[in-house]
């Protein structure tokens, strides 16, 4: 379908979810919420290229809740 929207339409009180065995690994519900996870163990990534960027743009606290390292490295 390329060059057409893929519509996908839930009741306005559901949560809509792309799923991976029983794990919800995109989800979006009513109130505009999104989640990205992944199952365990497995990793979770975002990337742009070439010279696109990556924006986190949070109205309020951003909350990082990590098991083990994070790190930011910052090219340039």
């Amino acid at each position: 379908m390329s060059g057409d929207d893929v519509v996908l339409q839930s009741e306005a009180s559901s949560t809509l979810a792309l799923k991976q065995d029983s794990t919800n690994i995109l989800s979006w519900d009513a109130s505009g919420a999104v989640t990205v996870s992944a199952v365990s163990n497995q990793d979770v990534s975002v990337t742009a290229g070439g010279t696109g960027s990556i924006t986190l743009t949070p109205g309020d606290d951003f909350t990082v809740d990590a098991g083990d390292d994070v790190s930011i490295d910052a090219a340039g």
